[in-house]
């Protein structure tokens, strides 16, 4: 809350004062940008940390999601057929549950084969630091990141999913 409010500040200061606010927008988006990646950079696995920098990439798609959710039960297991395709050539899957039960998180994790992702759970819901980060406040959401961890496309549907990750596959 106190992020939206530091950037709606900013640009209507700027706008105040005449400055050029596409800059200022720049600035403010840039500053986002820079938090949400190290939100992902700060990501606790068991009891490590996981350096996000080190994943080697070209595509990285950060789906929130709850283990319980309707829509979410049939999107992951297209997500993983896209790891499964895509894997090799540099897309990866971030995957953040919004769970509170974290032995139910790991069980599913297990039993559906999605250790493949990257996933994280810290069992705080939709009160954790990466829906606050993300402006997260329903299940799936998505975000594709592009190298350099900037967002690039927030798709709605899978199909613009799959066209978004080939091209920056092949970008």
């Amino acid at each position: 809350m106190i992020k939206r409010l530091r950037i709606f500040l900013c640009v209507l200061l700027q706008s105040l004062f005449f400055f050029n606010v596409s800059n200022a927008q720049e600035s403010c988006i840039t500053n986002l940008q820079q938090q949400r990646k190290e939100a992902l950079n700060k990501l606790m696995i068991g009891t490590a940390l996981y350096p996000i920098d080190s994943l080697s990439h070209k595509a990285v798609v950060v789906v929130f999601y709850k283990t319980d959710c309707p829509f979410c039960e049939k999107l992951m297991p297209e997500l993983f057929k896209l790891q499964q395709k895509y894997g090799t050539n540099g897309f990866r899957v971030i995957a953040i549950a919004l769970d509170e039960d974290l032995q139910e998180w790991k069980s599913y994790i297990k039993t559906n084969g999605y250790d493949v992702f990257t996933n994280f759970c810290d069992g705080k819901s939709f009160l954790g630091k990466f829906p606050e980060a993300y402006n997260v406040y329903t299940t799936p959401t998505l975000f594709l990141l592009d190298n350099d961890w900037k967002l690039y496309k927030k798709p709605k549907r899978l199909t613009d999913l799959v066209e978004d990750i080939s091209e920056l596959l092949t970008r």
